[in-house]
């Protein structure tokens, strides 16, 4: 693959993933913003118990194969047909499992509603098992004009549907109805658009290869998953379910920033890198440049998002998750890395060493697990001070055997980030002081917003002269041409 292709390839992806991100954000935002606004904290507490099952489930069912399907040379009907029903039956069992453990789960936290919310929406484990292959075809393709497709239509629809059940008072179930009909929707789009029947086979020879690298990516995400919701457990049982929503509240509108750059630049990196697995030192300078370019987006936007963190809320969610602020704050930093640690856990699925994934992921969650229960009795600001650290330990895990990996220098990455982290900081400084300043949330918003970018875009080009625009502009006129 030459550097023209795939500055092509990128171009494209990143295209339609920004086309898929810019529309289904704004739908999800503005249907965020107005059921935010219908319902109380507890309704996403009860939402935030159950999400660790489900988590878990479509973990156990995937169990590795779509990334052991993507990074493959050539697929055969044969292996997309023994993913698929392995996907499916497994899929089909552990709903059934979760429908007979929703009773215990609902005594453990004191909660009778949470019983009937776990068997309705347990029925999403199903419906995405239906389009592992779909997945599969379009990533290998790097068709993502279909994925932004499904997800526009679905997020309109879903999130209209959610708004009106809760204009209409049902409550929690608003969510689960949105969650269930923008899966539903989501899977049709893109079995309708593949259009792949499967063959009723099932081979061995195939399964062993997934299993093979599958099983290790299983239990690296197994352990990533059951560490990812340990805070919603714990919180959920030794709080209530207010404290729980809050908190994950926070939680899930830091990920806005990281979410995004992930979707237009991360969803092509493994593709992508998997095709230069055989040419060492072209994957490793692909390499190389995905982190700064994922990284030359995220940094500022997220330390730029825990600077105006507190007029966001204010303005979009009301004074009655004002509460949410800091913790959105202390994730918001602790992001940062997140979209660089794509990338560098990307490297180790393109080399095939799924193995390695599973070694750093035990090493890491053994300590992670530990610090949530060290930290628990301090309280749930603690608990997020504990795992933003944890975070940028996790990043420093990763980044050690990447480079070790690709016999690279500890430093080189960091020195690569460097110029961008230190723009991102005075920028975010600028813009956070705007906040202090006596006028409206939105005009905070708006000014500061302002103000942060300039000063980001004035440092980067001008100053350091980071020669990233350059290449921007350059995919941009691909596109175009």
């Amino acid at each position: 693959m030459t550097e023209e292709s795939i500055a092509n390839k990128t171009a494209r992806t990143a295209f339609w993933s920004a086309i898929q991100k810019i529309f289904t954000m704004g739908v999800q935002f503005i249907v965020t913003m107005v059921l935010a606004r219908l319902l109380l904290p507890t309704d996403y507490g009860v939402i935030a118990l159950m999400t660790v099952f489900f988590a878990l489930a479509n973990s156990i069912a995937d169990c590795g194969f779509s990334n052991a399907l993507i990074r493959k040379d050539e697929c055969t009907q044969e292996d997309y047909s023994t993913a698929f029903f392995y996907n499916v039956l497994v899929s089909v069992g552990l709903y059934l499992l979760i429908f007979l453990i929703a009773p215990f789960v609902s005594d453990f936290y004191e909660i009778p509603i949470l019983c009937d919310v776990m068997r309705v929406s347990g029925l999403i484990i199903i419906i995405n098992s239906v389009n592992i292959v779909q997945f599969v075809q379009l990533t290998r393709n790097l068709d993502f004009k279909t994925f932004a497709l499904a997800a526009v239509v679905s997020s309109v629809i879903s999130g209209s549907m959610g708004v009106l059940m809760a204009y209409w008072g049902a409550g929690v179930w608003a969510l689960v109805a949105q969650s269930i009909l923008g899966s539903l929707l989501s899977m049709l789009i893109m079995v309708y658009n593949v259009r792949w029947i499967p063959s009723f086979s099932f081979s061995k020879e195939s399964f062993h290869y997934l299993w093979n690298f599958g099983s290790k990516m299983l239990l690296a995400g197994i352990l990533s998953t059951m560490y990812a919701n340990i805070y919603s457990i714990v919180i959920g049982k030794c709080y209530n379910s207010r404290t729980l929503g809050i908190y994950n509240r926070g939680h899930s509108l830091s990920m806005l920033i990281p979410d995004v750059v992930n979707n237009i630049f991360n969803r092509n990196t493994l593709p992508i890198l998997s095709q230069l697995k055989n040419e060492k030192e072209r994957m490793i300078a692909v390499y190389r440049k995905l982190v700064v370019l994922v990284s030359f987006f995220n940094i500022p936007l997220c330390l730029l998002f825990a600077a105006l963190a507190k007029p966001f809320v204010l303005f979009f969610l009301t004074d009655k998750w004002l509460d949410s602020v800091v913790f959105l704050q202390l994730f918001a930093l602790s992001a940062i890395t997140s979209s660089a640690g794509v990338v560098n856990l990307n490297i180790f699925q393109a080399e095939g060493r799924s193995d390695i994934t599973l070694k750093i992921e035990v090493i890491k969650k053994v300590i992670g697990f530990f610090i949530v229960f060290v930290l628990l009795p301090m309280g749930p600001l603690v608990l997020a001070i504990g795992s933003m650290t944890f975070n940028f330990f996790c990043y420093v895990v990763n980044l050690y055997y990447a480079n070790k990996l690709e016999h690279l220098a500890f430093s080189t990455q960091i020195l690569d980030l460097a110029p961008i982290l230190i723009a991102s900081v005075v920028s975010s400084i600028f813009a956070y002081g705007i906040t202090l300043l006596e006028l409206s949330n939105f005009i905070q918003l708006i000014l500061g917003g302002i103000v942060g970018l300039m000063m980001y875009v004035l440092i980067t080009k001008f100053v350091i002269k980071m020669d990233l625009y350059d290449q921007i502009f350059d995919l941009i006129k691909n596109k175009i041409k």
